[in-house]
């Protein structure tokens, strides 16, 4: 999933002296400087996120819209039970495998055992009576075929809803002042700003660190002291956000460099692991930063990137670890929110072998197995451990040695035991044996 690098834009803000959300002790430190009526400071917007499908995979964008109920796509789909209630992944942490994508003409949803749903934006369904905490409100049905996906999903009978043309919800005026702040399906607010330095402040108390997208927020911050978001009153980008408004209030823009979000299991970085501490994968290596990408029509981007973290603590939803690498996008030709598939190297593994699938079978027992040729011309049988697929290749780490004669061709009618006459075959060239 490509992600923009954010450009620094600074939010003026104002601390008042009057009732706040969160009924919270003052705040001591830099915040003491600030905390009289009608002072301002700014504050740097470093991650912009939508969360198109409330309670499912978030989308980091590097340009949004506002629109009169927040980030345009912001929350404008739920996922709903039998009595109208919203799920949430507090009691359905499944939800999180479901990966939205807002196409020009039509909400996509991704999972892994599924195939992909496309629901084409329409107000058109039964409008139903749903409800978002204390609120009662309305939802647009967006059909069988969506219903049946998303239960597919879940394990169990839901429904999936849209926000309607006329939302008739608003955000609690105790909060929100006397104007109307119309919204769509999100908990309280038409926007979710979180503070970076709060983020940071409770990580030191932590025993492992969370990454912010656990919170959901639409904006992060930067500049402000922490805890500083429960004694804000007032958050301004250059002007108001009146009802209705259709033109773009602030882009955030840079597109070169841009990032790249890519999940690895924690299996698999723990197989890799193992693997570097044995000495049969050789890590930190000049190529175990290299990354270089397919687009989704299937062709390769010109460029490579660099590996440039891994993150520090692992989703327990998903059980993934995210990688980020960050690739020069001189052209634009990467844009945010597109799709593609990633190939890092991350280490060599330099004993093992690339043998070409049709060389390899299966016994009774499911383990890889393959004929081969010694240096008599006697056909033997070999078990192996072939971990995993590249290409058109199995990737062999034991059983087959450098100068074996593999039997691609004519497995049929060689037996181990039977002497044979080996002649060399035509195969493709095998990609690089390197653990990716």
């Amino acid at each position: 999933m490509l992600r923009s690098h954010i450009r620094a834009f600074s939010f003026m803000v104002r601390y008042p002296a009057r009732e706040h959300m969160a009924d919270c002790p003052p705040v001591t430190g830099s915040l003491s400087e600030v905390t009289s009526s009608g002072n301002v400071t700014t504050a740097t917007v470093t991650d912009l996120f939508i969360y198109p499908v409330k309670s499912t995979r978030g989308i980091a964008r590097e340009r949004v819209r506002i629109a009169a109920t927040g980030f345009e796509w912001d929350r404008q789909w739920m996922i709903i039970d039998h009595r109208g209630t919203f799920l949430s992944q507090r009691t359905h942490p499944h939800l999180a495998q479901i990966v939205p994508q807002v196409a020009p003409d039509a909400l996509i949803l991704r999972h892994a055992r599924l195939a992909t749903l496309t629901v084409p934006f329409t107000e058109h369904g039964e409008r139903v009576a749903v409800s978002v905490h204390r609120d009662a409100c309305v939802g647009i049905d967006q059909g069988t075929a969506a219903s049946e996906w998303v239960s597919a999903a879940l394990g169990q009978a839901v429904r999936l809803v849209r926000v309607p043309g006329d939302p008739a919800r608003r955000a609690n005026p105790k909060f929100a002042g006397p104007a109307a702040a119309p919204m769509g399906f999100a908990d309280g607010f038409p926007m979710l700003v979180c503070n970076q330095a709060s983020l940071d402040d409770l990580n030191q108390r932590m025993p492992a660190p969370i990454p912010m997208e656990r919170f959901r927020p639409n904006i992060v911050l930067e500049g402000l002291p922490p805890w500083a978001e429960d004694h804000i009153d007032t958050v301004t980008v250059g002007a108001l956000v009146t009802a209705n408004q259709t033109n773009v209030l602030a882009t955030i823009d840079t597109l070169d460099p841009i990032y790249v979000d890519i999940n690895q299991s924690t299996a698999e970085l723990l197989t890799l692991k193992k693997s570097i501490a044995s000495g049969q994968v050789t890590g930190n290596t000049p190529e175990s930063a290299r990354v270089s990408l397919t687009l989704e029509d299937g062709s390769k981007y010109p460029l490579d990137g660099t590996l440039k973290f891994s993150e520090a603590s692992v989703d327990p939803n998903t059980g993934a670890v995210v990688l980020r690498a960050v690739f020069p996008n001189p052209n634009g030709m990467l844009l945010p929110g597109m799709y593609v598939r990633a190939r890092i190297v991350e280490g060599i593994d330099r004993r093992a072998i690339l043998a070409p699938q049709q060389g390899i079978s299966r016994d009774e027992k499911g383990n890889p197995t393959a004929l081969i040729v010694d240096g008599k011309g006697i056909v033997r049988l070999k078990v192996l451990q072939a971990p995993r697929a590249i290409g058109g290749f199995w990737l062999v780490t034991a059983g087959l040695e450098p100068g074996d004669r593999l039997i691609v061709d004519g497995l049929q009618n060689a037996r181990p035991g039977q002497k044979v006459q080996a002649v060399p075959a035509s195969i493709p060239k095998a990609p690089p044996a390197s653990a990716t």
